[in-house]
């Protein structure tokens, strides 16, 4: 829940570009927006997939409901919730509901959700190049290599090829 948290805000953007491109019937950004939030507001507690459609449905969009909800739900910040059968049991027929309620309204700020984005990549894959950061994240470089100015103490190096590495300062190191 943290990392969702914490992430969400510095990949949004780039999972929002991504999830539209080559989409022949989109909505325009400002009826998509409308609409997510009337969703994100239905979904303050947990609905399944035809509930969701149901909703879509009844907008009265140009659009296909599974359609439309299919593109909701990777535009806005859904989670996909545990059904009753258990705390962590995904049943058959998935529950979503607003990121926001399900974390008590906490997220991050873009500039420290990218900072904790560098950190983690680099707790499991450092040392890194930027790009190899902006590869795995989806963001662009652009957004890394301000984060990575910021925090304190990372160790820069090159790598055999001579391109630029960054690493936690006590992050492991691979054999020379």
């Amino acid at each position: 829940a943290d990392d969702y948290r914490r992430l969400l805000p510095a990949v949004m953007d780039t999972l929002r570009t991504k999830w539209m491109q080559g989409a022949r019937d989109r909505p325009e950004t400002e009826a998509l927006d409308r609409i997510a939030r009337r969703a994100l507001d239905h979904a303050t507690e947990p609905r399944t997939n035809p509930e969701m459609r149901e909703l879509m449905a009844s907008l009265g969009e140009p659009m296909d409901p599974l359609e439309l909800w299919t593109r909701v739900r990777r535009y806005a910040p859904f989670i996909h919730v545990p059904t009753d059968d258990g705390p962590w049991v995904f049943g058959r027929r998935p529950a979503f509901v607003d990121a926001t309620v399900w974390l008590d309204g906490r997220l991050a700020s873009d500039p420290d959700s990218t900072d904790h984005l560098v950190r983690r990549y680099l707790a499991a894959f450092g040392p890194a190049t930027l790009a190899d950061i902006a590869a795995w994240s989806g963001a662009a470089v652009a957004l890394i290599r301000p984060a990575a100015e910021r925090i304190d103490g990372l160790r820069r190096s090159r790598d055999e090829d001579g391109r630029h590495l960054v690493d936690l300062p006590d992050g492991p190191l691979p054999a020379a």
